[in-house]
């Protein structure tokens, strides 16, 4: 696992502010939601995320701010969705290499579908609902008028920001 790929995420989910807490509840550097933490723990193969399955659902949960624990869960989630996109593209006949951005859609709307909707020059409605689109607007520059591509384009942008700012030594 890259841990480049962990930072840039966290910086673009939560600005690498440990507590966190988005309109629908994300919590965390890495803004899981309830159920997806919950289900990322239930299936983990790393010793100290899977020692947390023993803890109360509010336990649990209030471990999304621990940064050690939200990077590992993150780390793990962020090798999953590049498997999930890789299966998606070759079910749909796409060739291209995983981007960051392609990953980070599965982790920011829960499959692929806007990686492979890119590659088909779809709009982003094909791969998101109208209620994610609201909740993450900053991602939809037209709105419900932007393409899979546009959205695609806006996550790398934005992570080549966090990149440089890092570089120098920022970060926010």
């Amino acid at each position: 696992m890259d841990p480049q790929k962990v930072i840039l995420i966290s910086g673009l989910e939560s600005s690498f502010k440990e507590d966190a807490v988005s309109a629908t509840k994300a919590t965390g550097l890495g803004q899981f939601v309830a159920g997806t933490f919950a289900e990322r723990i239930a299936k983990s193969r790393h010793p100290e995320l899977r020692a947390l399955r023993g803890l109360s659902r509010e336990e649990l949960l209030e471990k999304r701010k621990d940064p050690r624990i939200g990077a590992l869960a993150l780390a793990e989630h962020i090798k999953d969705a590049e498997d999930r996109v890789k299966s998606a593209f070759k079910a749909n006949g796409i060739r291209d290499n995983v981007t960051l951005a392609d990953i980070y859609t599965v982790h920011n709307i829960g499959n692929p579908s806007m990686a492979v909707a890119a590659r088909q020059g779809k709009m982003a409605l094909a791969g998101v609902s109208v209620k994610a689109m609201r909740n993450n607007a900053q991602l939809y520059e037209n709105g419900i008028n932007t393409t899979a591509k546009q959205y695609m384009e806006t996550v790398d942008r934005k992570f080549v920001v966090i990149d440089a700012k890092l570089r120098n030594g920022k970060r926010n």
